[in-house]
């Protein structure tokens, strides 16, 4: 299990399914995150100053840094699986 956690530093692979995403590469602080079938990572945006949440399995992203508390367990197979759609060429 990768762990996510409240105030880890994260970078924007991709977020193909926002009707207004945020660009990729972008970086950003997690500041929450939830748990179960509408799991959730919200994130405060460096660049935008925008909150939008980050949908577990769905938006590629990555952990730049990391933070101290709330740890939150994300399945191995959604986190690698991002990373292997992104590497094929898949959105």
């Amino acid at each position: 299990m990768t762990m996510v956690r409240t105030g880890d530093w994260i970078r924007l692979i991709n977020m193909a399914d926002d009707p207004d995403p945020i660009p990729a590469g972008s970086t950003g602080i997690v500041t929450r995150v939830t748990e179960g079938t509408l799991a959730q990572i919200d994130v405060r945006w460096d660049d935008s100053g925008r909150s939008l949440s980050l949908i577990p399995g769905m938006d590629q992203f990555e952990i730049i840094g990391r933070g101290d508390s709330n740890a939150v367990r994300v399945p191995r197979a959604v986190y690698e699986g991002i990373f292997r759609g992104f590497a094929a060429g898949g959105d």
